[in-house]
C-alpha cells in the first residue's frame, strides 16, 4: 500500500509497450476504440509518434481525436489501468500476419522517405509493376514528384510566397524539367528571373542539403492534402463536392 501511494505506476507506466511499436501498429491496435480511449492513449505516448499516428487517421477522426486532446482531463488511475491492461491484451492477441503486413509496408515507407525523391519514384514504379496494390498503397503514404506536379496551383503559388527566393532555387535544382516548371510556372515573371539566378549560383550544394529542402516541401504539401487543404489530380479523382 505505501509503495503504490508512493510511486506514480508501481506497476509500470502505462502503455510503456507500445514504446516499441510504431505509428502504423498503433493506429491499427486502437481502431474500433471510442474516440476517448483513442485520445487518452495519444496522451500517454512519445508526441512525436502520436503525431504519426494521427496522421494516419482520415480528415473526421483526426478533427474528433485533436479536439479531444486539447479537452482532455486527468483520469482516474483505476479506468487507466484497466484500459492499459485491455489494449496490452489485444495487441497480443491482433492477427500477426496482418500486423506484420502493416508493420512491413510502414517500414518501408519510412525508408523511402528518406531516400532521393527520384530514387523513391523509381522503387515505387518498380514495385507497382510486381505488384499494383502494394504500389498504389505506398503513395498514399508518400508524396511524390507527381504530386507535387498535379497540386493545384493555388496552394502552390500560395506557399513559395512566403518561401525565401534562394530556398526555391535550392528546390529545383537538379530537377526534372517538369517539377521546375511546376514551381516556376507559380511565381512571378521577376520572380523566377531572380530565382534562376539564385540557382546559377547555388554551387557545392550537398545532396543532403538537396534532399533536407525537398523533404520539407513536400512534408507541407502532404500535411495539406491529407488536411484537405490542397487538391492533388490524381489522388482526389472520384471525390464529390457539394
Amino acid at each position: 500500500d505505501m509503495l503504490k501511494k508512493s510511486v506514480k505506476y508501481p506497476d509500470g507506466k502505462p502503455f510503456d509497450y507500445l514504446s516499441d511499436a510504431n505509428a502504423e501498429r498503433i493506429k491499427v491496435l486502437i481502431d474500433g476504440e471510442s474516440d476517448a480511449v483513442k485520445s487518452l492513449v495519444l496522451s500517454q505516448i512519445e508526441p512525436k509518434k502520436a503525431a504519426k499516428v494521427i496522421n494516419l487517421m482520415d480528415v473526421d477522426d483526426k478533427k474528433k481525436i485533436v479536439l479531444r486532446l486539447a479537452k482532455i482531463k486527468p483520469v482516474a488511475p483505476e479506468v487507466l489501468a484497466e484500459i492499459d491492461r485491455s489494449l496490452h491484451e489485444k495487441l497480443l492477441t491482433q492477427n500477426t500476419e496482418n500486423s506484420q503486413n502493416m508493420d512491413g509496408r510502414g517500414v518501408l515507407a519510412q525508408i523511402l522517405k528518406r531516400m532521393n525523391p527520384s530514387v523513391e519514384n523509381s522503387i515505387i514504379n518498380t514495385l507497382s509493376e510486381q505488384d499494383p496494390e502494394l504500389g498504389e498503397d505506398l503513395r498514399k503514404r508518400l508524396f511524390t514528384e507527381e504530386d507535387v506536379i498535379g497540386s493545384d496551383d493555388r496552394f502552390i503559388q500560395n506557399y513559395l510566397h512566403d518561401m525565401e527566393d534562394r530556398d526555391i532555387a535550392v528546390l529545383i535544382y537538379g530537377k526534372n524539367d517538369a517539377f521546375r516548371e511546376k514551381i516556376l510556372s507559380n511565381v512571378s515573371k521577376n520572380r523566377r528571373r531572380v530565382i534562376l539566378d539564385e540557382e546559377s549560383m547555388v554551387h557545392h550544394l550537398t545532396k543532403s542539403d538537396s534532399e533536407k529542402m525537398t523533404s520539407s516541401f513536400y512534408s507541407v504539401l502532404r500535411r495539406a492534402w491529407e488536411n484537405g487543404d490542397l487538391r492533388v489530380s490524381g489522388r482526389d479523382e472520384g471525390e464529390v463536392y457539394v
